[in-house]
C-alpha cells in the first residue's frame, strides 16, 4: 500500500520492483523533495530501496544503502536537468551525491554509521531481555 511521504513523494516510487518492498529512509525523500523544490519539475525514482536478490540483478554491491533503503537513484525527463543539477547544485551540498553521466542520473544516498544502530538495536533487545526477566520473576 503507497504512503504519501512528501508532497511529490510516495512510498511506490522507492519499492523494490522485484518483491514489493518500500522500505526507505523518509530524511533521504526529504532530501530529494528539497531539490525537487529547487529544480521545479518532477523527478523519477530509477532505483529506491531493493532486496538482495534485485541488488544482485542489477549489479549492486553487496553493502549497497539500497539495501538499506538509504540511497535513491534518480533522474527527470529533461537530461539537461540533471546535468545542472550535477554541475550547480550538488557540489554546494554536503555529500551523498554521485553523478553518473553516462547513464544520465544521479545517486543519492544517506550516510548513517551503520555501527551505531546495530549497538542501538542491541541495547534494545538487552532492555526487553532484561525486562522480560523481570516481569517473569514477578510471576514466579
Amino acid at each position: 500500500m503507497s504512503t504519501q511521504i512528501t508532497l511529490n513523494f510516495n512510498s511506490e516510487e522507492f519499492s523494490c520492483p522485484c518483491c514489493g518492498m518500500e522500505w526507505i529512509n523518509r530524511n533521504l525523500v526529504h532530501r530529494l523533495q528539497v531539490i525537487r523544490d529547487i529544480i521545479g519539475c518532477p523527478m523519477i525514482i530509477n532505483s529506491g530501496c531493493r532486496c538482495t536478490k534485485h541488488n544482485a540483478q542489477v549489479g549492486g554491491k553487496s553493502e549497497s544503502y539500497h539495501l538499506l533503503g538509504l540511497a535513491a537513484d534518480w533522474t527527470t525527463e529533461d537530461p539537461k536537468t540533471v546535468e545542472r543539477v550535477a554541475l550547480h547544485l550538488i557540489p554546494q551540498w554536503s555529500g551523498g551525491f554521485r553523478f553518473y553521466e553516462d547513464k544520465n542520473f544521479i545517486h543519492c544516498v544517506i550516510y548513517i554509521n551503520i555501527t551505531a544502530i546495530i549497538i542501538i538495536q542491541f541495547i534494545k533487545s538487552l532492555k526487553e531481555v532484561f525486562l522480560f526477566t523481570f516481569l517473569f520473576a514477578k510471576l514466579i
